[in-house]
């Protein structure tokens, strides 16, 4: 980019470069105000009258001089970058452009004081009152603000490259999750698929129709899961069908032995949950307390509010904790697992004995 055009767009401006700009504005506006100030007490001592109107005319102006200047201080100072490598060669650029630019701002800043003067018995003639003012502190703080420009912009990028890189890595972390959350969600896909072909696999040897009933309704099961896609929450109504279309497929192969309640209060069928979040916590009650003894069981689902917080739960009957040969499974684990990724300590999954059976509650933040 030629030189030209790197002005042109330093007008144009970056956010950086905006920024860059207000501050300025604000620093030269203070700035004047300071010079106005001091030089309001300088004048009586040094035996002069100088009314307030030339001393705004001479600092005012002057000092937003490098606020219009400060694009052409950026543009240099990216062509001439000031690295420990290129000092040698940027430095005279950059002090031959502080030179250049203080000779119109010195004569902003002499002129109105010089006018002035000439109206009373003032006899330097301009050349002279423009060298005084050469020689003042005016010059060295017009290269400060030509040096402030860009140590206030190269600050600002730096701080923007720092909260973009935070806001990238920010998006990569919740990326990573979502993907480590699908991968969990897509481990107890296939681990109910496969147990329940394994209970299908058993029925077409012992009763051929139910069989191919449970097929039917594992198929309904699959399509509704595909319907779903990758929404990583659903509501608790939705949830709680899926529940029911599993619990169909169980309820034709144990028959009378598996009786079912579920128990959801209305206003918290909209509430979102985690999909597939219910079903490993029924399987698993079935598993292992209804399906490992002959005479009939019952599994309870339920949900309720406390507080700000979601409670659901899954009840069997029976066999108590401790007589169970396996409480928890990968179904349990990964839906821990999910959890902690999606809720951190806010969530929580237990599994307990209750009178004569076993309830596991899982607490999700109510949203």
């Amino acid at each position: 980019m030629g030189f030209t055009a790197t002005i042109v767009s330093a007008f144009g401006g970056t956010v950086a470069r905006r920024q860059t700009v207000k501050l300025m504005t604000l620093v030269t506006l203070a700035l004047a105000v300071v010079t106005v100030v001091q030089q309001w007490f300088y004048w009586p001592m040094m035996g002069r009258r100088m009314p307030l109107g030339p001393l705004v005319l001479s600092a005012v102006p002057s000092s937003l001089y490098w606020v219009i200047v400060t694009p052409v201080a950026l543009a240099l100072a990216a062509r001439w970058r000031l690295t420990p490598g290129r000092i040698g060669v940027s430095l005279p650029v950059h002090a031959a452009a502080v030179a250049g630019l203080s000779v119109p701002y010195l004569l902003m800043v002499a002129f109105p004081i010089w006018l002035w003067d000439q109206r009373g018995d003032g006899q330097i003639a301009f050349g002279p009152f423009l060298a005084t003012a050469a020689v003042s502190s005016r010059t060295l703080l017009g290269a400060g603000c030509y040096a402030g420009a860009i140590v206030i912009h190269r600050s600002l990028e730096t701080v923007q490259s720092l909260e973009a890189g935070r806001a990238k890595a920010a998006q990569l972390e919740a990326e990573l999750a979502r993907a480590q959350l699908r991968a969990l969600q897509m481990q107890l896909h296939p681990h109910f698929l496969f147990n329940t072909l394994q209970a299908i696999r058993t029925l077409i040897d012992d009763d051929p129709a139910v069989a191919r009933r449970t097929v039917t309704l594992l198929g309904d099961l699959l399509r509704r899961t595909l319907a779903e896609g990758d929404d990583p929450s659903v509501p608790l109504r939705r949830e709680l069908e899926f529940v029911q279309g599993y619990l169909a497929i169980e309820a034709v192969r144990l028959g009378d032995r598996l009786s079912v309640a579920i128990d959801v209060p209305a206003d918290l069928l909209d509430a979102r949950v985690p999909g597939f979040l219910l079903q490993p916590l029924v399987e698993n009650a079935i598993r292992h307390g209804i399906a490992t003894r002959r005479e009939p069981g019952r599994i309870e689902v339920g949900a309720r509010k406390t507080g700000a917080t979601l409670e659901l739960t899954v009840y069997n009957d029976g066999p108590p904790l401790a007589r169970s040969d396996r409480p928890g499974g990968i179904g349990l684990a990964t839906t821990r697992n999910r959890l902690a990724r999606i809720y951190g300590d806010r969530a929580a999954l237990d599994l307990a004995a209750d009178g004569a059976g076993v309830r596991a509650t899982i607490r999700v933040p109510l949203a």
